[in-house]
């Protein structure tokens, strides 16, 4: 059952560490500035107002008989100019692989977005302090917009936000604003909903392998729980009874009676009395530092055998939080095997002078 319990440990560490990180950004989330996190602080949302002679329109038949295999067209502006977008391949949404071609919707003629009109674009949604310092043509996957498959012109602000632009090479639209805070914000989302792989959902594979090693934790503690009941190690309080036991040192002269629970085991027990024996895993049996002195008939778990040699064994020494208050009445405390401020603190706590044998 070692393996069982270290596995136990390994996973409450895991499970653990990400319980915290669940607790600090949701705090975070509950108290961010909300606007900020959108990346719109500086965003200009009052609507265009349309400039569009609808008298000097070419009809869409004459663009359609241009690109015979256009599955929609429709009629847009773009910097105050009217725009067919002629969508020759249509993707499921719409920052999928979609396929668009931009014609001027007064001669016919092709209309590009290229790097002054992108930042044309961007200036005009844009009301912030700063004035544009780069304009660069990025291409998936792009860090502010992980789900855009389609090339971005990404146009950046030199304002305290940091802010960029991104605009659709293909279509001219808009995709959005992004910033510093925003920046941060993802980050956290992404830690919050394990999204490490960018998928944007908490559907993702790293969330089922969490709950997998989360439900594994649950059933090893369970296993672990019943093994300590199944050797009396685990009793509840209401149901546990008393009994004393005897402290000795390692010349086996006593030093005290202590009245201890008989469910307990004796690491605890000591513990109670202010007794503190050596311990790296908190009583689980894996670091076999918390030895104490039995009679030699005392039982020997798994754990005494894997972290104790024969030769300590057959002397009696165990492992104390292996073995129960109940079926030992005598622990005899090894030379400095226990904290040098213990026995102070022992006498202290309870009142009592050491038992000397003559």
């Amino acid at each position: 059952m070692t393996w069982m319990k270290t596995l136990h440990k390994w996973l409450g560490l895991i499970v653990g560490v990400q319980v915290l990180i669940w607790l600090l950004t949701g705090f975070f989330f509950s108290i961010m500035d909300h606007e900020k996190a959108s990346g719109n602080q500086y965003r200009n949302l009052l609507p265009a107002v349309s400039t569009i002679e609808s008298g000097k329109l070419i009809s869409e038949q004459q663009v359609l008989s241009l690109y015979p295999k256009a599955q929609q067209i429709r009629l847009i502006e773009i910097l105050g100019q009217a725009t067919y977008i002629v969508t020759l391949k249509k993707g499921l949404y719409r920052h999928f692989e979609n396929h668009y071609q931009l014609v001027d919707a007064y001669t016919g003629n092709s209309f590009i977005i290229d790097e002054n009109k992108a930042k044309q674009i961007a200036q005009n949604s844009y009301f912030g302090p700063g004035q544009v310092s780069s304009v660069s043509k990025l291409f998936p996957p792009i860090a502010d917009e992980p789900k855009q498959k389609k090339p971005l012109w990404q146009i950046n602000f030199d304002d305290d936000q940091q802010t960029s632009v991104y605009v659709e090479v293909a279509s001219g639209r808009l995709i959005g604003h992004s910033s510093d805070y925003e920046r941060l914000v993802d980050l956290l989302f992404i830690l919050h909903f394990m999204d490490y792989a960018s998928e944007g959902s908490f559907n993702n594979w790293q969330i089922i392998i969490f709950s997998l090693l989360t439900l594994l934790l649950t059933i090893s503690g369970i296993i672990w729980v019943l093994e300590l009941c199944a050797n009396k190690q685990y009793v509840l309080q209401v149901l546990s009874r008393t009994t004393n036991i005897e402290i000795t040192n390692d010349q086996d002269k006593s030093l005290a009676q202590l009245n201890v629970a008989k469910g307990a085991n004796i690491l605890d027990a000591l513990g109670e009395h202010h007794i503190e024996l050596p311990s790296l895993c908190g009583g689980g049996g894996l670091c076999g530092k918390c030895i104490v002195k039995l009679e030699a008939t005392a039982k020997i778990t798994a754990a005494d055998e894997q972290r104790l040699s024969r030769e300590q064994i057959q002397q009696g020494i165990r492992l104390s939080c292996q073995h129960s208050c109940r079926d030992n009445n005598k622990v005899s405390l090894l030379a400095n095997r226990t904290d040098s401020r213990s026995s102070d603190n022992f006498h202290q706590a309870n009142n009592i002078q050491p038992i000397i044998k003559s």
